[in-house]
């Protein structure tokens, strides 16, 4: 006769997957076969005993239970933890008080805290450091948001706010003024800087402008324009002479050929006149 069956839970002894309500079933943390959901690291002494080896839980707000082998939400501070720190939200379980913890030393606490009773708690600040009110600096005053010290004049400094007179130059109380004198801590001063020599520029005075040098090409165009000017001169003295020539022998030829009777000869001159 057949009949009707809840699934078994987690961690109870299976035969197949189909029988948890998990829909998973392994031998993997015990000789028989068992229902889970998830599966934790369990040898004691490894570096990652409870670690789930699954991953089937959220990492970031769960972990894995070694004993119901499900997952479940991560214990907060001051809350019982069985196994290991990833049980608990900080990742930390006091192995003697059995609860989880925000810290078990210093190095687990952020700057300014300091682990006390698995507290991390917070410690004041020192002289120079940001601060909202003066119950969080170690000399009781707050001024102008940073922790305002009671450092003399010519003491090692970082801010102003560290020394009496608000002063801090050249990492010294007061500056400059007093870097010869040091504190009880036997602070080394800082020696002022001497100031940088002055040095005087060079005048440079701009090169003179390079004579023109006159080069082979000019010297040729030169002696060209000579040329050409001489033969113009040489060509029209000859036009001239040409043409002074044919003038005189036009002359010459016109007196040849006047008639005989148009010159008068010396004896008619001769008696017309008396």
């Amino acid at each position: 006769m057949y009949y009707c069956v809840d699934k078994l839970k987690n961690a109870e002894p299976c035969d197949h997957s189909n029988q948890c309500q998990s829909e998973m079933c392994s031998s993997y943390v015990s000789k028989q076969n068992v229902c889970y959901s998830c599966i934790a690291d369990i040898k004691e002494g490894s570096p990652t005993f409870g670690k789930e080896l699954t991953s089937h839980c959220d990492e970031a707000s769960e972990f894995c239970d070694m004993r119901t082998l499900s997952c479940k939400p991560k214990v907060k501070d001051t809350q019982s933890c069985n196994d290991s720190g990833y049980e608990c939200v900080t990742g930390k379980c006091d192995p003697f008080l059995r609860q989880c913890v925000q810290c078990e030393t210093n190095s687990d606490c952020n700057k300014n805290y300091e682990c006390q009773a698995n507290t991390c708690k917070f410690v004041k600040f020192d002289d120079g450091y940001a601060c909202t009110g003066s119950t969080q600096c170690s000399s009781g005053f707050c001024q102008e948001k940073f922790c305002q010290g009671s450092k003399a004049d010519g003491t090692q400094c970082h801010s102003k706010y560290e020394c009496d007179s608000e002063v801090c130059e050249y990492n010294t109380c007061g500056g400059p003024d007093f870097h010869n004198t040091t504190d009880p801590d036997n602070f080394e001063p800082v020696v002022a800087p001497a100031p940088e020599p002055v040095v005087e520029k060079p005048v440079v005075v701009p090169p003179a402008p390079a004579e023109e040098v006159p080069t082979k090409e000019s010297n040729s165009s030169t002696e060209t324009v000579v040329i050409i000017c001489a033969v113009t001169i040489l060509l029209v003295a000859l036009i001239a002479l040409f043409f002074c020539r044919q003038r005189k022998n036009r002359n010459s030829q016109s007196y040849d050929n006047l008639p005989s009777s148009s010159t008068p000869s010396v004896a008619q001159s001769k008696t017309t006149v008396q």
